[in-house]
């Protein structure tokens, strides 16, 4: 055991030929990720398990969710759009849903209205590149098609997938948030931005 920058202790666990570090309050999940458990979440990758938790216990109802960061994600490629949390519409207020739409919007994050487990969800996605436009909108363009919605629509819970993905995003100047700092500095602003007016969404209405 040792203490990293932050100082706080950390194990060592060798895996196959990888040496991993793991917060000693985190543990490595099954699917080789380093998560925390929460008491409103469940387990939530490490680096937003805080934030998470802090966001639900403030009234918002957040269901899945993923860090997008390389460091929680040691034994597999997290890919370069992979950030999100999602909401389950229904489980919260119409305020609430309006206050993570504004915050998502203020800090360049893609808001998209799916389905998951065939329930309306809304998942901030960390995932734009530099010209404004998110992961659906780069595979759009690519396909040659048009579209009037400000919004993404998808019903992949968890958007589209192609192979030519690095390809897009290197023609279109790279993502806005393209590295871990980047990545985290934007959660917690995100997250911040949810808590301070809570008790006005919470007694709306």
């Amino acid at each position: 055991m040792f203490m990293n920058k932050e100082n706080s202790p950390i194990c060592k666990i060798e895996s196959g030929q990888k040496q991993i570090k793991i917060p000693v309050d985190g543990q490595l999940s099954k699917k080789g990720t380093i998560v925390k458990k929460t008491s409103t979440a469940g387990e939530i990758d490490y680096s937003i398990a805080g934030l998470v938790d802090n966001i639900n216990k403030a009234g918002f109802k957040s269901i899945y969710s993923c860090s997008g960061l390389k460091k929680d994600h040691p034994n597999r490629e997290i890919k370069p759009d992979g950030g999100y949390i999602s909401f389950l519409i229904q489980e919260n207020e119409l305020d609430a849903i309006a206050w993570i739409k504004n915050a998502a919007h203020r800090f360049n994050l893609t808001v998209e209205h799916t389905k998951i487990s065939k329930k309306p969800a809304l998942v901030v996605r960390i995932d734009k590149d530099r010209e404004g436009n998110s992961l659906t909108d780069r595979i759009r363009i690519a396909n040659g098609s048009e579209s009037e919605n400000c919004e993404t629509i998808s019903e992949h819970a968890y958007g589209a997938f192609t192979k030519d993905l690095e390809d897009i995003i290197e023609r279109c100047g790279g993502l806005i948030y393209d590295t871990d700092e980047k990545i985290e500095a934007v959660w917690k602003k995100f997250c911040s931005m949810l808590l301070p007016d809570t008790n006005i969404i919470k007694n709306a209405g």
